[in-house]
């Protein structure tokens, strides 16, 4: 499978799910990322780049703290 289709799913569904439908993002929808960009066994560069932009969108007021520190840890762990 190539990373196309994922950085596709990735953006699409971050925008339907994460921006467009309350404009929060929570913990499922940062698991459900999580899941589409290891779907292939790991988090590659294309899929870095695309969640890197999809998570500097993202702004403090918008977020619990507990999903904040998520987010950190996802970015740490996937070198994002």
């Amino acid at each position: 499978m190539s990373a196309q289709p994922q950085v596709k799913e990735l953006i699409g569904y971050s925008f339907l799910t994460g921006f467009a439908n309350d404009h929060v993002f929570d913990a499922r929808e940062l698991i459900t990322l999580d899941a589409l960009a290891g779907s292939n066994g790991r988090v590659d560069e294309a899929e870095i780049l695309a969640l890197r932009a999809l998570l500097d969108r993202l702004e403090e007021q918008d977020l619990a703290m507990s999903v904040r520190l998520e987010i950190d840890q996802f970015r740490e762990t996937n070198n994002i």
